[in-house]
């Protein structure tokens, strides 16, 4: 006695686990009701409470003012971890976060008994700065999808006006007025980005491409490329020299041909070029012309 802590208080060998130190009394006697014998045994208890608070958020922006501080009970030796690498001079009951992880403590007590507690990740996110948008051009009343970068859970396009769906990543504009929108993107640790995007209005579809290039490295008018305007979508931009080779072939308006060809510069020439596009109109273009690399 007491029945707490053992296994089987009615056998001459249980287990004894009491979560506090206790004196337990066995008492025996034979089977043919002989005199009765007592005995003592202390069974100390040395435990750890392992369990781990935190005040705060788990999950939060940096730029929000949350935080988020670990704790544990108290006893004679505490060593905070953050993925498994021992943190210098953590050795408090609680401790504050300052960068995303994973943490948990390792704990001691007098009687030298040692646990470590249930790890928590920790997430810390930071807002990515705004930008502008490439400049977006839209033929007056036909639909023109818009894309918003894909870094976070939600987003809200203001103003609403001209969009089908302002909480969406890729609505689509159809109006007759140039419009400046603002796009609020939130992550799921609440950080906020808000970029901007401006749409023009044209009335038809317009393509060009420059008569002539000068691939010299100075920033401008380095590369060969068409200038696009009411297009949803380039399926090819191919450029040629006099002898019908491929020198350049691409879907993206913005890269366009550098004037190399195989890693080598390419010497003064005419070249022909094609492309073919297709419009916010759903209608297919195919354009073909000449362009004179200079150097």
């Amino acid at each position: 006695m007491p029945a707490a802590g053992l296994s089987n208080a009615e056998i001459a060998n249980p287990f004894a686990a009491p979560d506090i130190t206790t004196t337990y009394i066995v008492t025996t006697n034979s089977s043919g009701g002989g005199c009765r014998g007592t005995d003592t045994v202390v069974v100390r208890s040395s435990t750890i409470d392992d369990s781990l608070q935190i005040n705060g958020k788990a999950v939060f922006c940096v730029d929000n003012g949350d935080s988020a501080v670990l704790k544990v009970h108290s006893t004679n030796s505490i060593q905070w971890f953050k993925d498994n690498l021992l943190l210098n001079g953590a050795d408090q009951p609680t401790y504050r976060v300052t960068s995303g992880g994973t943490y948990y403590a390792m704990l001691k007590n007098a009687e030298g008994c040692n646990i470590s507690t249930q790890k928590k990740a920790i997430v810390i996110d930071k807002a990515k700065p705004g930008i502008s948008y490439p400049l977006e051009y839209a033929v007056i009343n036909l639909p023109l999808p818009l894309k918003a970068r894909q870094i976070g859970v939600q987003v809200l396009w203001n103003p609403a006006s001209s969009l089908d769906t302002p909480e969406s990543f890729t609505p689509i504009f159809k109006g007759a007025q140039e419009k400046l929108y603002t796009i609020e993107i939130r992550t799921n640790t609440e950080c906020l980005t808000v970029d901007t995007q401006l749409v023009k209005i044209i009335k038809n579809v317009e393509i060009y491409v420059p008569t002539a290039f000068t691939p010299n490295g100075d920033g401008r008018n380095d590369f060969l490329r068409p200038i696009l305007r009411g297009i949803k979508e380039l399926r090819y931009f191919r450029v040629f020299n006099r002898l019908g080779q491929l020198l350049c072939e691409t879907k993206n308006e913005q890269s366009g041909w550098n004037g190399m060809f195989k890693g080598l510069p390419q010497r003064m020439q005419v070249v022909v070029w094609t492309l073919q596009c297709v419009g916010v109109d759903d209608v297919v273009y195919m354009r073909i012309g000449a362009s004179t690399l200079l150097r």
